[in-house]
């Protein structure tokens, strides 16, 4: 008798535990609730991606459905950030911002386009400062933190920081292309894909030279930039991420990545543009089981107690 009670019980514990795998959690991508401000779209077909209408937020949750291995289209937010109208550093100021938002297993998330308040503090504070200053903006923080993981030595860098700034290189890196959201499961991180360039050397030339098409005056500036890297990093790929605001668990944040997977795509309209993929992990809001999750721990419990059920039973009968 004894022995038939322990099987019961086994055979219910297991009953409850094989739950969790007919119920299985699918990983979540954003559900988009609005997209305001100035962007554009991209689409992919095979392995390129195509600017393409507006037609609505399905087709934009469509477009970010994509994860790390195989990223689709994008979405450009703040997509007029490189014209003449914001070179101008005060209209850059007070820029319009252009907001994706929407909601993750639940949870709300605004992802948004930068402008020269996010950079220079409310001050429009332009000076350069080093790594580690108490009264560094987020521009100086940033700059340096990229020169950092892409092996620039410290010579240099304030002139490289006001060519930067006189150029409109902070312009170029506020309108973040987001090419997926996407959640495990709701104690998972959350996932953002940017697409950007995989190897930016040509992009950081294009700023520093003014967008010259003159092929010595880009040479020159590629030896130097290679002139200011340490010897083990000279002529190889310089990783660059667009920066991008995200709010979601109560917290506004400026993020970014200096580290790219090749995306298997390229733009159409130059053959070049969106061939990185740039991840972020933002933590959870917090760790708390799926409703599937749930039900499946409800149905091994369900089976523990009509288990001792049976075992009380059998004593009384004894």
């Amino acid at each position: 008798m004894l022995e038939n009670i322990k099987q019961a019980i086994g055979a219910s514990v297991v009953a409850g535990v094989s739950a969790l795998a007919v119920f299985p959690a699918t990983a979540a991508s954003i559900n988009p609730t609005s997209l305001t401000g100035n962007f554009l779209l991209y689409d992919s077909y095979g392995t390129q991606t195509i600017q393409t209408s507006y037609t609505g937020l399905e087709q934009v949750a469509t477009i970010l459905q994509g994860n790390a291995t195989s990223p689709t289209g994008n979405i450009e937010l703040f997509a007029d950030s490189e014209t003449s109208t914001y070179k101008n550093l005060s209209t850059f100021y007070n820029a319009p911002v252009t907001t994706l938002t929407g909601t993750i297993l639940g949870n709300p998330i605004i992802l948004s386009s930068l402008t020269g308040k996010d950079w220079f503090g409310e001050s429009l504070d332009t000076n350069y400062y080093t790594a580690g200053s108490a009264n560094s903006t987020f521009a100086a923080s940033w700059f340096n933190s990229i020169l950092d993981a892409n092996g620039f030595q410290s010579a240099g860098r304030l002139e490289l920081f006001n060519k930067f700034l006189t150029n409109g290189g902070f312009q170029r890196f506020s309108d973040a292309n987001i090419s997926y959201v996407t959640q495990a499961n709701a104690s998972s991180p959350v996932l953002i894909g940017l697409a950007g360039h995989y190897d930016a050397t040509n992009l950081l030339i294009d700023v520093l030279t003014g967008n010259s098409k003159n092929e010595l005056i880009r040479k020159q500036a590629l030896a130097s930039i290679n002139l200011l890297r340490s010897p083990d990093k000279r002529n190889t790929a310089i990783q660059i991420s667009e920066v991008i605001k995200i709010t979601y668990g109560g917290k506004t944040e400026l993020r970014y990545s200096t580290t790219a997977t090749k995306s298997g795509l390229t733009a159409k309209d130059d053959g070049i543009s969106h061939n990185g993929n740039y991840e972020i992990s933002v933590d959870a809001v917090e760790a708390v089981p799926e409703p599937t999750t749930i039900l499946g721990i409800a149905v091994g419990l369900s089976g523990l107690f009509a288990a001792k059920r049976k075992q009380q039973k059998a004593n009384i009968q004894r």
